[in-house]
């Protein structure tokens, strides 16, 4: 859903837009957006917009879902954001599809 080293959601995130149907009915269910990363070293780029590691960069990840959902109708108070960076990946960061999974959010899905 993220471009390596980026928060940014990809081009018209395709699974969010298959989620947001059912999200947006819910009127009292709490929905926690999980950001993750690999363990790759924050590089030059990221570090002069303010992203001074991992967990920075998950939050970013995190928030950008939230926006994301929030302009796709899903009620705001229902919505919260967290973040993990590299401390509890989704995958091994030990292979380029474990890093891989690690760019998306929530359960890796």
């Amino acid at each position: 859903m993220f471009p390596s080293a980026g928060w940014e959601l990809n081009p018209g995130a395709p699974v969010l837009d298959k989620i947001v149907p059912t999200l947006s009915k819910l009127q009292h269910t709490e929905i926690v957006v999980s950001g993750y990363t690999d363990n790759a070293t924050v590089g030059q780029q990221l570090q002069s917009m303010g992203i001074s590691n991992n967990l920075d960069l998950s939050c970013k990840r995190a928030a950008s879902v939230v926006v994301f959902l929030v302009s796709k109708g899903v009620k705001p108070s229902l919505l919260s954001a967290q973040c993990f960076g590299e401390t509890h990946p989704v995958a091994p960061n030990d292979t380029p599809e474990g890093k891989a999974k690690n760019h998306l959010t929530g359960d890796g899905t």
